[in-house]
């Protein structure tokens, strides 16, 4: 090596440069490369040393998820059914007036069942007898009386009702009442006829009231699931866990159906709503909108003028510069009339005025509709029909809000709130551990052991925070020895 560089000609003048000289040679070229490759550990070690400790952090961090053994195993496994509790609670719990995310879902949820009764699945009656080819436009069959608010429009999709009933014609109404006849009063509208379309209104209720129902058990499982999993996963009887849990909810969801299903049966059989202080006024509304339609009139909403010239007349058009248009005005002036206190502070007046109230509002609707329907051109038969249409639209009117009303809170108290605390569960809980029996300390002890799993995955972990020591270790010690090289 030394002869190639001292004979060779291109190398000789260089040999003459001391500094040159003194890199050439593989012993020369050794100690360089050992020179730039200790440089270069003393630049990487304090990343390296950052790098070991943040590997052991992480994996201290696992090991604390981890179960470890426990010297009170009945206390550590009450304490997890209790933090378990507080996280189903969470789910539920109004935080700084926050809505949780569950209870927002389930909210916008029940409130698409309550469109659906409402304003969806209503019978719809036609006072109008059938005809071959010629249909009464959706608009009229659909269309809510005027006085009343105006309804909810779904889009082109049908919701999760279901199509809405069948229309009803009125000679089909006056067949059925002529077959029930001999089992009435003469010259009265047939009870059972009206029981019937009752019946059939609320029939419709069954199928949206199940999905609504189902569609909040789901969300509640959906919700759950991952919490079971998160806060028991790591222990052996955590499946059996999870399925106690889903059969409890599911449990509810069945008792919450049964129930809302037995208060639709209840409504069919013994109807409540003829008691009701809005049926008769209702019911008028809807004799009169369905008088109007049986003339001919179907854009009567939009004003008659021949009521105007009846000075009289308390029904005006908002066009007419009167102070009271409509009978929904009349009742709400007499329920004014009602809540204002009088001089003496009793009541006795104020209720008097209320009913003087309602009183005016039937005889002006009473008026109203003989004045605008001519009542003396339809025969005691389509009279009797038109009746039983406006009493079933006026009792679904009434019923369906109430049964929507109380379904909803049926749904938030048996099934929402129950979340918040729920014995049975936490019982249930215990039972599948085993903390109800004479061994309950031994089967707390063998709850909390962790799974082969587990053990496993601890071992590893142990394994690789020992290697990640030693380095470091070693790293140590390599500073200590070289002093002069320890990072500033």
């Amino acid at each position: 090596e030394a002869d190639f560089f001292q004979n060779d000609p291109e190398w000789e003048d260089l040999l003459k440069d001391p500094e040159f000289r003194r890199r050439l040679g593989t012993e020369n070229l050794t100690n360089y490369l050992n020179a730039r490759l200790l440089e270069w550990i003393v630049e990487r070690l304090p990343m390296t040393l950052e790098d070991v400790q943040r590997h052991i952090r992480e994996i201290d961090r696992e090991l604390t998820r981890l179960p470890v053994t426990v010297m009170d195993p009945v206390k550590a496994t009450s304490k997890i059914l209790w933090e378990f509790e507080r996280k189903m609670s969470a789910t539920v719990d109004f935080h700084n007036f926050r809505i949780p995310e569950l209870v927002e879902t389930c909210r916008r949820r029940m409130g698409e069942f309550v469109d659906v009764l409402l304003y969806h699945l209503y019978p719809r009656f036609w006072p109008l007898e059938r005809k071959d080819g010629i249909s009464p436009k959706p608009t009229d069959v659909n269309a809510f009386p005027p006085v009343l608010p105006k309804i909810k429009t779904f889009s082109s999709e049908i919701p999760r009702g279901g199509a809405p009933p069948d229309v009803v014609y009125i000679d089909e109404v006056m067949i059925q009442s002529s077959i029930q006849r001999s089992r009435e009063l003469p010259g009265n509208a047939s009870y059972g006829v009206l029981k019937e379309y009752m019946e059939n209104s609320v029939d419709v209720w069954r199928g949206p009231t199940i999905s609504m129902v189902d569609d909040i058990v789901r969300e509640i499982v959906s919700t759950l699931e991952p919490i079971v999993w998160e806060h028991f996963g790591s222990y052996t009887l955590k499946g059996r866990i999870w399925e106690e849990v889903e059969s409890h909810i599911q449990s509810r969801g069945d008792s919450t159906r049964e129930k809302l299903m037995y208060c639709i049966t209840r409504e069919k059989a013994m109807p409540m709503i003829f008691s009701h202080s809005e049926f008769l006024h209702y019911r008028q509304v809807y004799l009169e909108h369905y008088m109007l339609l049986r003339k001919g009139d179907h854009d009567y909403n939009q004003g008659d003028d021949d009521d105007n010239d009846d000075p009289e007349s308390p029904i005006m058009h908002a066009g007419g510069g009167a102070a009271l248009g409509s009978v929904d005005q009349v009742l709400h002036r007499g329920g004014e009339e009602m809540s204002a206190p009088t001089d003496s502070g009793g009541t006795d007046e104020g209720v008097a005025a209320g009913n003087r109230a309602s009183a005016r509002a039937k005889d002006f609707s009473s008026s109203k509709a003989r004045r605008s329907s001519g009542t003396s051109s339809l025969s005691a038969d389509e009279q009797n029909a038109i009746d039983i249409m406006a009493q079933t639209r006026a009792f679904y009117h009434i019923a369906a809000r109430c049964f929507a009303e109380g379904a909803a809170h049926v749904v938030f108290n048996d099934l929402l709130v129950e979340l918040q605390s729920s014995p049975s569960l936490q019982q249930k809980l215990r039972d599948v551990i085993g903390m109800s029996g004479p061994d309950f300390a031994t089967n707390c002890q063998r709850f909390l052991e962790p799974s082969g799993e587990v053990v496993r995955e601890r071992n590893e972990l142990l394994r690789m925070r020992a290697i990640l020591q030693d380095s470091l270790i070693e790293l140590n010690s390599f500073i200590t020895r070289n002093v002069s090289l320890q990072p500033v």
